[in-house]
């Protein structure tokens, strides 16, 4: 128990009090004890409170990250299929389009049909296949038909380009 000894302090406009030997009463005693109790309760309940508070912040966070987490996932899945989505509609443009494409023969030249000698100036026969489809020889024929230069020594692939040159 907690035993307190008074002071000797001296009261206003008297002499000092004599001095005690005994206990403060029991009465103050126990009101002092319950004011500490009630302090140490008041202190144990805002500390409980600061803990729950601390919890309360820490899982609105968790639940705030978790949202922002959620959010940058759907956003980037969304985006991933409108790439994907842009990409394939690309490509079937690009295939439509070359599709689309097919060599027209070139005009002749008039010098060529004046030069040439009359067995010689039979209309060619329209081949409609793509160059590519066509083979080497081929390829040859038709850029004699338009007098193109050096083709005896041309690739296949040259032979392609130089004829789309010609034919525009």
């Amino acid at each position: 128990m907690l035993e307190l000894a008074s002071a000797n302090y001296p009261s206003q406009g008297s002499e000092p009090l004599p001095e005690r030997n005994h206990p403060v009463p029991t009465q103050t005693q126990a009101a002092l004890l319950d004011a500490v109790d009630r302090v140490f309760d008041l202190a144990e309940k805002t500390l409980a409170a600061q803990r729950q508070f601390a919890r309360t912040l820490v899982g609105a966070a968790e639940r705030q990250a978790d949202a922002l987490a959620d959010t940058v996932e759907s956003t980037s899945r969304e985006t991933l299929r409108e790439v994907q989505d842009t990409v394939k509609a690309e490509a079937e443009r690009a295939q439509r389009v070359v599709e689309r494409v097919e060599p027209t023969p070139a005009p002749k030249p008039e010098k060529a049909e004046t030069d040439k000698p009359k067995a010689r100036r039979q209309e060619p026969k329209v081949d409609r296949r793509p160059f590519e489809e066509r083979s080497l020889e081929e390829l040859r024929e038709r850029a004699r038909e338009l007098d193109i230069e050096g083709r005896s020594a041309m690739t296949k692939d040259e032979l392609v380009a130089a004829l789309r040159r010609q034919g525009k």
